[in-house]
């Protein structure tokens, strides 16, 4: 965008939504968020697509479905990136739900303009402005009062398309680093039209270029899912169409980060990514032939670290990684007190070595 102008794009997503159909709720104020899209708006003309119509009423519509069922599964955090004219921060308004909205200061100091012209109260909604090519965004949520350890739904909706790559994998960590069990991240993740020629695509890159808000990120769904994993974030399955147009819900992933991305802020988060990751389960099997002279057929995974191992010589074994923050002398006191309810006859699991514990990869 412009510097000191407020986002095209974003006044004409809003002129859009103002024909389509959205979903209802017992709650909130429909009729506040329709106002702020009229006066977004306003005497504005410009020609509408077919695709692009159809696309936006396809986001527009998996979007409140994503709010409406963080809301109803108890999420009491919205946080929404690149809100431009959002409404569902006053559409789907809910008490005990508290609204996080961050975009660009001149785009976002637009909207607050029009919404104090207009007599909307915003109380619920905490706006953050903050240029999303910088670095800081988890330290500036985390000033105006997002909880690191409460769930929250987060909103990329329309966002990557307009950030450079190396800008939305920094931006997707910064977000990541926020997350606790329950968080969500839902993202559009493909340029616009997906579905579309090589000739409307190219239209809609040059309209946006046009505003001064070029098109930057080319994703593709296997693109999409890689650039997420390094930002340490996992997919989950929606339905086919959403995916076909580029639309994905993701869940964190537990891992510790590696420098210099930030390390994960919640308590509770951190303690997942301390518990819960295992480092080198692709090379288990080599390790136990290293260290013990198995001949491994098979690996099958139990749980979180255990594995069902089956020996080339018919044996059976269980193999168990424990977390890295996990002492050694923990483990061989535990291999201790196998070996004496073992020696007493006692029903419990019986080590397949005299030394049961060796070290693979730090764990």
């Amino acid at each position: 965008m412009r510097e000191g102008r407020p986002s095209v794009t974003a006044r004409r997503v809003a002129a859009y939504r103002l024909g389509f159909d959205r979903l209802t709720a017992g709650f909130g104020d429909p009729s506040a968020d329709e106002r702020l899209a009229a006066d977004v708006a306003g005497p504005e003309t410009f020609e509408p697509g077919e695709r692009m119509v159809r696309y936006l009423r396809a986001r527009t519509s998996f979007f409140d479905r994503v709010v409406l069922h963080a809301i109803e599964r108890g999420v009491t955090q919205l946080l929404v990136v690149g809100a431009g004219y959002d409404g569902r921060s006053l559409r789907y308004a809910r008490a005990g739900v508290r609204w996080f909205e961050v975009d660009h200061p001149d785009t976002q100091s637009d909207k607050l303009a029009r919404l104090d012209r207009l007599g909307i109260a915003a109380g619920r909604i905490t706006f953050v402005g903050a240029d999303l090519r910088d670095a800081g965004l988890a330290r500036s949520l985390l000033a105006a009062g997002f909880e690191a350890d409460a769930p929250a739904q987060i909103i990329c909706e329309g966002v990557a398309v307009y950030l450079d790559p190396g800008v939305l994998e920094g931006l997707l960590t910064e977000l990541r680093a926020m997350a606790t069990p329950g968080t969500r991240l839902a993202l559009s993740a493909s340029v616009s039209l997906p579905a579309a020629d090589q000739g409307t695509r190219e239209r809609f890159a040059a309209s946006v270029a046009a505003a001064g808000e070029p098109a930057r990120s080319t994703l593709t769904a296997e693109s999409a899912g890689e650039l997420l994993g390094r930002a340490r974030w996992r997919a989950v399955e929606v339905p086919d169409r959403a995916q076909r147009l580029g639309f994905l819900v993701s869940v964190p992933i537990w891992r510790p980060a590696l420098p210099p991305a930030p390390a994960t802020v919640s308590r509770i988060g951190s303690y997942m990514d301390r518990t819960f990751y295992r480092n080198g389960t692709g090379t288990l099997a080599g390790h136990l032939e290293t260290a013990y002279g198995a001949g491994v057929e098979r690996l099958h995974r139990l749980d979180v670290g255990v594995y069902h191992v089956e020996l080339a010589d018919g044996r059976r074994w269980v193999a168990r990684i424990f977390a890295a923050s996990r002492p050694l002398e923990v483990t061989r006191g535990e291999m201790e007190i196998l070996r004496i309810l073992g020696e007493a006859g006692v029903p419990a699991e019986r080590c397949a070595q005299p030394d049961p514990v060796s070290v693979h990869q730090d764990q």
